[in-house]
């Protein structure tokens, strides 16, 4: 593998990192034809345009990878978007499991697009794609594909890349108006996997200690105390526990939510 070539290496380290935080789908890009058949795991896809004679991608791509000569000279590749149960896909594709399977293709199952090459059976989506360019910039390819054909499945939710970590996404509902967003209370929710104590009775009222309550400046957050002395105590599975604040965060409201059995101290 050649040695990068940069005039900065400290901004280069500085965009690597920063890069890192920005989160991608995660996808296994395969192709097939007179070259053979390849894939190599990619991070770096996205949309180029709908609007062209047929919709267009690009997908980067390692020049080192063993998959590089053959998409160069199949002409043809396919994205195929990785469902958030599938990570196993991609380490192997990434050679992560080198040593315990000679053939990467025989990690799942797959069957032929359009132009041949191999998709997943059940990733969430996709894209059999003709090369129309192929552009060395740096260390990568940039391999720009006109769409022919497109897979996407019924269910399912992608499978993401960021901070150096597998994610899966979580939907945020988006506030109904910038009041609604600057409203004076707001609401945490929290999911927890374990058993511990709550407060009995919902809506128990607690108050927020700070460093200096007379202060002109908002204080630095400080811990929520219970006062638990005089407070009916049991454990329960802590599936759901929120708590609802003022904007200024000096007295909240505990609400939780949990089974109707529970063992009282």
């Amino acid at each position: 593998m050649k040695s990068p070539i940069t005039e900065n290496p400290v901004l280069r380290d500085a965009f690597l990192g920063g890069m890192s935080h920005a989160a991608c789908t995660v996808n296994i890009v395969t192709t097939d034809g007179a070259s053979g058949r390849a894939g190599v795991t990619v991070s770096a896809m996205t949309s180029v345009s709908a609007d062209t004679p047929r919709p267009t991608l690009l997908v980067c791509v390692h020049r080192d990878a063993s998959a590089t000569p053959h998409i160069l000279q199949n002409e043809v590749f396919c994205v195929n978007l990785l469902r958030d149960d599938q990570s196993f896909i991609s380490d192997t594709f990434a050679g992560r499991f080198s040593a315990n399977i000679l053939n990467k293709f025989d990690c799942a199952d797959w069957k032929p697009m359009q132009t041949g090459s191999p998709r997943v059976v059940d990733p969430l989506v996709a894209f059999d794609c003709k090369v129309v360019s192929a552009e060395l910039i740096g260390t990568h390819y940039v391999f720009v594909g006109e769409v022919r054909d497109i897979f996407t499945a019924e269910r399912g939710s992608p499978l993401i890349y960021a901070n150096r970590a597998y994610g899966r996404t979580t939907r945020i509902d988006p506030v109904t108006s910038l009041a609604t967003s600057q409203s004076d209370v707001a609401l945490r929710i929290g999911c927890f996997h374990t058993f511990g104590p709550l407060v009995a009775g919902q809506g128990k009222q607690i108050k927020r200690t700070t460093s200096d309550h007379n202060s002109s400046t908002r204080p630095e957050p400080n811990y929520l105390q219970f006062d638990l002395a005089h407070a009916g105590m049991c454990y329960a599975p802590l599936h759901h526990f929120g708590i609802r604040a003022d904007k200024d965060h000096h007295h909240c409201e505990a609400i939780a939510a949990f089974p109707h059995t529970c063992l009282y101290a």
